[in-house]
C-alpha cells in the first residue's frame, strides 16, 4: 500500500512539474535553447529569408509592428546599434504584417532607414514560433544558434548593447 502510495505522490510531482511552463524541447524562444526556425516573406515580392540562413554570426532578431509606438520609439536605436554592430551582429527585422500591412511596414522601414533585413510574418506563424505576446519583441542569439537573452517590451539603447555584447561571447 505504501508503494502504490508513494507511486501515485511521484506521479504526481512529475505531471505538476512538468505543466509549470518550463521548455522540454531542444528548440524554444527562450535563453538557452536553439532558435526556432521560420521562413519569411521579404520586401521583394518571391523572396525568402530562413533563420538558419543566418547561422555561423550571432543574430539579432526585432518582432515589430508600424502602428507600435514602442517600436517606433526604439528602432532608432536599433538603426544606430546596426551601424555600430552590424559587420559582427547580423540583424533581422520581422514585421507583425498579419496585425499590420506590408504598405505601412514599408513605409515605417523608409521612415526610420532601417536598411537590415526584415522579414513579412504575414500568418503570424514566426510569432507563434517565437511565443511573441506583444511588441516589441528582441532576441539574441549566439553565433551557434543559441538564444542568449530574450526582451519583451521596448529596449533601451543599455540594454540592447549589453545583450548585443552577450551574443558575441
Amino acid at each position: 500500500m505504501w508503494i502504490a502510495f508513494a507511486l501515485a505522490i511521484i506521479v504526481f510531482v512529475v505531471t505538476a512539474v512538468g505543466k509549470q511552463g518550463t521548455p522540454k524541447v531542444s528548440t524554444a524562444p527562450y535563453p538557452g535553447y536553439r532558435v526556432p526556425e521560420v521562413t519569411l516573406q521579404t520586401v521583394t515580392p518571391g523572396q525568402q529569408i530562413k533563420i538558419s540562413n543566418f547561422s555561423g554570426k550571432p543574430l539579432f532578431i526585432n518582432f515589430w509592428a508600424s502602428w507600435c509606438p514602442p517600436c517606433q520609439a526604439e528602432t532608432p536605436d536599433l538603426v544606430k546599434a546596426y551601424q555600430q554592430y552590424g559587420s559582427e551582429v547580423q540583424f533581422l527585422g520581422i514585421n507583425a504584417t498579419a496585425q499590420d500591412t506590408s504598405g505601412n511596414a514599408q513605409a515605417f522601414i523608409k521612415r526610420y532607414g532601417i536598411s537590415y533585413p526584415v522579414g513579412f510574418d504575414t500568418s503570424n506563424q514566426a510569432a507563434s514560433q517565437f511565443n511573441v505576446n506583444g511588441f516589441p519583441t528582441s532576441i539574441f542569439v549566439n553565433a551557434s544558434g543559441v538564444v542568449v537573452a530574450r526582451v519583451d517590451g521596448a529596449i533601451t539603447p543599455e540594454v540592447l548593447r549589453a545583450d548585443l555584447q552577450k551574443s558575441m561571447h
